[in-house]
């Protein structure tokens, strides 16, 4: 081997060095903790992985108040299932999966939405009758057929529904109307859905999909 040759094995194996030593250094997970009335840190409170998955936890350290999971949907894509409890029992306030199936719940335990797949749902009356619905195409209906939207006061299909009494989680749903991938002269239903977390001295938000390290 020349000294040429010599110079470009070795500077190869310093980047090939430097890029293992790299990866290692890489964090995979960032974590967020509760601070205690002495300013000490105090029991984990949230966590966001390099996948995208993400937990929140009440101060108890134990029970689980968000959850966030990757998971395969029935048409065999990957994406994610959101999970959402209260601090009191483990009471399920909200849940919904990869293929967007799933519901939201009201104070009460009652249901307040139905997602019902490919993007579609219902808006259920505290008697359980359906107040609105949205297809597959995003077009937010009444029971009539009239076309209406989510959101009376601001005239968009958008909604803020508070989760607890103590308004510490917060669901913000939003319902979007996009071309269709496989067909520009159609549209299709696409659900955006943000949790925010205020527990303490965490106020933290969270995505139905994948979470970004912060």
């Amino acid at each position: 081997m020349n000294e040429m040759a010599a110079a470009q094995q070795k500077q190869l194996e310093i980047k090939i060095a430097t890029k293992k030593t790299t990866n290692a250094m890489e964090p995979t997970e960032a974590k967020r903790m509760y601070i205690g009335k002495d300013g000490k840190k105090g029991s984990l409170a949230t966590i966001i992985r390099k996948d995208g998955s993400a937990q929140a936890f009440w101060p108890n350290g134990s029970n689980l108040a968000i959850s966030i999971d990757r998971e395969t949907s029935i048409s065999g894509e990957h994406g994610f299932r959101t999970f959402v409890s209260g601090a009191s029992g483990g009471t399920m306030m909200l849940s919904l999966d990869s293929s967007g199936y799933g519901s939201i719940n009201r104070l009460s335990g009652k249901t307040l939405i139905t997602f019902t797949g490919n993007g579609g749902g219902n808006l259920v009356s505290k008697d359980g009758l359906i107040m609105k619905k949205w297809d597959n195409n995003g077009i937010v209906t009444l029971p009539n057929g009239e076309i209406t939207t989510l959101n009376n006061k601001s005239n968009n299909n958008i909604v803020s529904i508070k989760l607890d009494n103590k308004g510490q989680l917060i669901a913000k749903l939003k319902i979007n109307e996009v071309n269709d991938d496989n067909d520009n002269n159609k549209k299709k239903s696409v659900i955006e859905l943000e949790i925010l977390f205020k527990c303490r001295n965490i106020h933290q938000s969270f995505n139905h999909g994948h979470n970004t390290m912060r």
